[in-house]
């Protein structure tokens, strides 16, 4: 299949994806400088406004937006990798469903929550940038999808429409119920949380249904897929007192594997109930 891969469409994905992750840097620089500013220049304020008051307020540490440039650049990657094993396993437009990722902040009402670009966080008229932010981050995944697609030719052998984000739809209603009964006056944050949720057992239960091989479903389920939750994200390139959120991954990968298992395993016992039945009629007859 590489063989066959349109270069063109993947030149354009990588000159989109690189403009954003220079902007993203340029942004988070930007959102820091103007913090540390702001923040001196009120210091500065009500030092004269108060003879004789001296304030020691240390600012952000400068090399913050480093960081958050590395955290951005990792939040549309990992999705990015996702999309690309379902067009791969035979679930193209089907992959637009990464795109819900930062969709999932419109539940917040932006607010709560938070961008794959963390440049978007910038200091004045913050509620605008982060909503410019969640629609452009969104638009952006849907673009990648539509450019792999367009890159990847279609399988010689079509994988057939099993639809199994239907069969997800017990595992939505249990995460559901669980979140009702933990949140019954949710507020912005819990709304993200569940939006994000429901998109990640929807994202392992495609990737579980592809025609991916075994070994490469189970990395991009049990490994990828975890890592590209808002969750682990947040603290992935993070300082150096704060460790790796390894509880968390631990906690997102069993469910993800979970609901894999789950998924995979309807149409398996189906299959096996048949084949039992039919067995025991034609002994009968």
């Amino acid at each position: 299949m590489a063989a066959n891969l349109r270069a063109r469409p993947l030149y354009l994905l990588t000159a989109i994806l690189t403009t954003w992750s220079v902007a993203q840097f340029w942004l988070c620089w930007h959102a820091v400088r103007a913090i540390n500013i702001t923040t001196q220049l009120e210091v500065q304020r009500l030092e004269a406004s108060h003879g004789g008051l001296i304030l020691h307020v240390r600012g952000l540490p400068s090399g913050l937006w480093m960081r958050a440039g590395l955290e951005s650049v990792a939040g549309v990657a990992l999705p990015t990798i996702v999309g690309l094993c379902l067009v791969a396993g035979g679930r193209r437009w089907l992959a637009a469903a990464v795109a819900a990722y930062p969709l999932a902040n419109v539940l917040g009402g932006f607010h709560e929550g938070a961008a794959l670009g963390l440049g978007w966080q910038q200091p004045v008229a913050f509620r605008n940038w982060f909503a410019y932010g969640v629609v452009i981050d969104t638009l952006l995944l849907v673009l990648v999808v539509g450019l792999l697609v367009s890159a990847m030719p279609e399988r010689g052998d079509p994988v057939p429409t099993r639809w199994a984000f239907t069969r997800v739809i017990p595992v939505v209603i249990v995460l559901a119920g669980w979140w009702v009964t933990r949140h019954p006056t949710p507020d912005g944050h819990d709304w993200v949380w569940l939006g994000d949720a429901v998109t990640f057992v929807v994202v392992a239960g495609l990737l579980a249904d592809s025609a991916l091989p075994f070994a490469a479903r189970a990395l991009a389920i049990g490994v990828v897929l975890p890592l590209s939750t808002g969750t682990i994200l947040n603290d992935l390139i993070a300082p150096h007192q704060i460790g790796f959120p390894a509880v968390y991954f631990l906690h997102h990968t069993l469910i993800a594997l979970a609901t894999a298992v789950y998924v995979v395993g309807v149409p398996s016992a189906v299959q096996w109930f048949r084949a039992a039945r039919t067995a025991g009629v034609t002994a009968t007859a």
